[in-house]
């Protein structure tokens, strides 16, 4: 099985559950990768198939031939503890020249959480209990940079509870008798761990109508922490933009600037390192 495999994808799930016929894993917050292991070495690719491999020099894998792994590249941030997408995302964007540096100053791990061939058989038809029974029987060892993820079974409630009081991204519910499926699949769903906040809307993207969201900053003024793109209903924005006529205070090229009058609660996937929300969702309007 040489040629590039479109990775199965998970469907979105709003509510943690608990159910004997799925087991429940840590959504890594990282870069999914498909690593292939041959007669020439390992090959990593990306979700859309691009070659990867230049951008993890560290990475010397010392597998058997005839694998193929599905998971995630993570990387801790500057606390030394964390996984942080940002740190990742370095990693992602970085020239081929500047991953060796890279390596150095943030070194990333494969996370594995599933396995589509071993020894040359396709092992995509087997139920995921399988798959995970045949991935914990390899030994890693000699592969510093792979990690196998852990998981829970049926107490996907339990799991979430402790994801939320980490403050992780999300947890992953998978169904047992699940063979691994090209794209989006209902078998595979993510559970996101959103955080609420309440912002301040001080302006409108001119481009595509986004809300600039802003809190209050130790200076006493606000600052700007995110874009409000999704979320907000019809009757939301007829409402908004009624109230927003007589708000304006200045543009620019970017933004139409409003007096920080209207205050809602938008929920996202927690916060940069420099203080930006990460992919803030409107919610609801605070009067």
């Amino acid at each position: 099985m040489d040629k590039w495999i479109n990775p199965m994808q998970c469907a979105a799930e709003d509510v943690p559950f608990a159910d004997e016929h799925y087991l429940f894993e840590p959504k890594i917050d990282g870069h999914r990768l498909l690593l292939y292991s041959g007669r020439d070495g390992t090959r990593l690719y990306d979700g859309s198939g691009q070659p990867l491999n230049a951008l993890y020099p560290e990475w010397t894998m010392g597998m058997e031939e005839g694998m193929i792994l599905d998971g995630e590249a993570a990387a801790v941030g500057e606390d030394g503890r964390s996984i942080c997408f940002e740190t990742v995302m370095k990693r992602r964007r970085a020239a081929p020249a500047e991953a060796a540096g890279l390596a150095v100053r943030y070194p990333a791990q494969y996370i594995v959480f599933d396995i589509l061939q071993y020894r040359g058989r396709d092992l995509r038809g087997l139920p995921l209990a399988k798959r995970k029974e045949i991935l914990a029987s390899i030994d890693f060892s000699g592969s510093p940079a792979i990690g196998v993820i852990p998981f829970m079974e049926e107490h996907g409630d339990l799991l979430y509870e402790e994801i939320r009081r980490r403050c992780w991204e999300g947890m992953v519910a998978k169904k047992l008798s699940s063979m691994y499926i090209s794209g989006r699949s209902e078998a595979w769903r993510k559970v996101i761990f959103w955080q609420e906040t309440e912002v301040a809307i001080t302006g409108i993207r001119k481009r595509d109508r986004g809300w600039l969201a802003s809190v209050p900053s130790p200076a006493g003024a606000v600052r700007p922490v995110g874009v409000i793109g999704d979320g907000a209903r019809a009757a939301d924005k007829m409402a908004f933009y009624r109230r927003s006529r007589s708000l304006a205070v200045g543009e620019d090229e970017h933004y139409v600037y409003l007096a920080p009058e209207i205050r809602a609660t938008v929920k996202a996937r927690g916060w940069t390192g420099s203080g930006q929300l990460r992919s803030p969702f409107f919610v609801r309007f605070v009067s």
